[in-house]
């Protein structure tokens, strides 16, 4: 991250002595029917942790709340966009799907045509 960030957020990030533990996703299939944990699988699981370094951040709540907003800003934005994208999708889809149907059909084609022909006259 920029300091430009921490800037506007009015951060203070410091390197932390602790450290966090994270589980990775188990790549092992349990059996639904046996519902204890072995001795097996809990060792395999705790083998998938890995240590990551951590941070200490400071920083106004009002500013807190403010990154907050943007973030979910983002997020609403992202889902607009992907929402729109495929609309448009569809709409090229249709528009292809039409297009084959031109060409397959002579007289649709020629109705389409002269369609056309009419909209640019009323225009």
């Amino acid at each position: 991250m920029s300091k430009e960030f921490y800037n506007k957020f009015e951060m203070q990030v410091r390197p932390s002595h602790r450290r966090l533990r994270r589980m990775k996703p188990p790549h092992l299939r349990t059996d639904v029917w046996n519902s204890h944990l072995t001795d097996e699988l809990v060792w395999n699981l705790t083998d998938d942790a890995e240590e990551v370094d951590c941070l200490d951040i400071t920083m106004p709540v009002d500013r807190l709340v403010e990154l907050e907003g943007w973030l979910e800003h983002y997020a609403n934005a992202e889902k607009d966009w992907r929402k729109q994208n495929d609309r448009s999708g569809k709409i090229l889809a249709q528009h292809h799907k039409d297009q084959q149907i031109r060409i397959k059909n002579q007289m649709v084609k020629q109705a389409y045509d002269h369609y056309l022909i009419l909209l640019n006259l009323c225009r």
